[in-house]
């Protein structure tokens, strides 16, 4: 919706353009088809509160729908969010849970959180398969090691000696396991929580 077509004030075209410049900050995770489909709908739901606001005075009616429709920051955000979340979540990819995860820190407390507890178990994630890896190089300091004392161990420590290390190269299988396991799980508890909670940009 290209603006000239339809504002005659400058300050009109300003006003439209400085929107949807923000509107497209907000947007600029997405894939451009997703992007564009959602730029196209808030451009449709603003014109038609322009429409009806509108008494003669363009400036006037075009603030009071851009008050109306909201600030592309607070209504897009989580939308954003939830979005890469559930692409990433359905398609196992932890580069766009993780965009999501960091869009969704900026939508309250509660959702910082909880992306905030789900970046934690990612971590663990992370953690536990380069810990398969690291044994390779080093067999001596990566297992399951117990002392005399009490003591326990499970991954990577500095101090093997009077240890006793239960379970060899089986740590690697054992890890690798250990992190698809996790991965899947909080794969789908992110899904669960964070997702599937979309709906129309302008409702409400």
């Amino acid at each position: 919706m290209e603006t000239a077509n339809f504002f005659k004030d400058p300050n009109s075209v300003k006003i439209w353009d400085s929107y949807f410049r923000r509107v497209s900050n907000e947007l600029r995770l997405l894939d451009k088809e997703t992007a564009d489909d959602m730029s196209a709908e808030i451009k449709s739901h603003l014109w038609q509160s322009f429409e009806e606001s509108y008494q003669g005075d363009e400036v006037s009616a075009l603030l009071n729908a851009v008050e109306k429709l909201g600030e592309p920051e607070d209504f897009l955000r989580k939308n954003v969010a939830e979005i890469l979340i559930e692409s990433g979540t359905r398609r196992f990819s932890i580069i766009s849970i993780t965009k999501g995860l960091l869009v969704n820190i900026g939508t309250g407390l509660k959702n910082l959180i909880l992306s905030f507890l789900f970046f934690t178990g990612y971590l663990f994630v992370l953690a536990f398969g380069i810990l398969s890896f690291v044994k390779i190089f080093y067999p001596q300091n990566v297992g399951f090691f117990t002392w005399d004392d009490g003591r326990l161990v499970v991954g990577y420590t500095s101090n093997p000696e009077f240890s006793n290390e239960l379970l060899g190269y089986w740590i690697i299988p054992v890890m690798l396991l250990l992190s698809v396991i996790l991965y899947v799980l909080l794969t789908r508890l992110v899904r669960l929580v964070l997702s599937g909670r979309n709906k129309k940009l302008t409702e409400g």
